[in-house]
């Protein structure tokens, strides 16, 4: 299979997907068409979303609601994580404000999972580890890496052992999770 992803963030994140598959995700990075996309024969899938639930049903032969459901809500925290980044990197391009809104915004988002979605469970879709649980893993381990203090970590205590939980599938640079000093 090959993947076209537009950044080295999500290059790592199939990189992390081919390990818990045990197989290998040929991933192209292409920045000027800023498309995500995967190629597995005449099977042509774009956007991240789409591309985790078809692998899902490739590797799993399984369809299933709350899997998708899940890979939508760690869609919607990487839309916010990924524009507080944004602004991280390109400050002189935003409005002063823009930084304080967008980092309550992940905080809030990130409140809410470990407040509601991962008060009572393991695993954000079932029972077992899946490719939504790898996905939101990989994005919150990043945001515990920029964002999240110590302090902090300890107040949001069912996200923490969630990463605890499937950080060993979650593979970055920076190694194990970290906190933002």
């Amino acid at each position: 299979m090959k993947a076209t992803c537009p950044c080295a963030c999500q290059d790592a994140l199939f990189k992390n997907l081919a390990k818990f598959y045990d197989t290998e995700i040929e991933v192209k990075v292409d920045t000027e068409a800023c498309c995500t996309s995967l190629a597995n024969g005449k099977t042509l899938v774009f956007n991240v979303p789409a591309i985790l639930a078809y692998l899902n049903r490739y590797f799993k032969g399984e369809f299933n609601t709350e899997l998708d459901s899940s890979i939508q809500l760690a869609q919607r925290f990487f839309d916010k994580f990924s524009q507080l980044m944004t602004i991280v990197e390109n400050p002189k391009d935003c409005q002063p404000n823009l930084f304080k809104g967008a980092l309550e915004c992940v905080m809030g988002f990130v409140a809410c999972l470990n407040d509601n979605v991962l008060a009572e469970k393991t695993y954000i879709a079932g029972e077992r580890k899946s490719c939504a649980d790898i996905y939101l893993g990989f994005l919150l381990k990043n945001c515990y890496k920029h964002c999240v203090t110590a302090e902090q970590a300890k107040k949001f205590n069912n996200v923490t052992r969630y990463l605890h939980t499937v950080e060993s599938e979650i593979v970055l640079a920076a190694g194990e999770l970290k906190l933002k000093k």
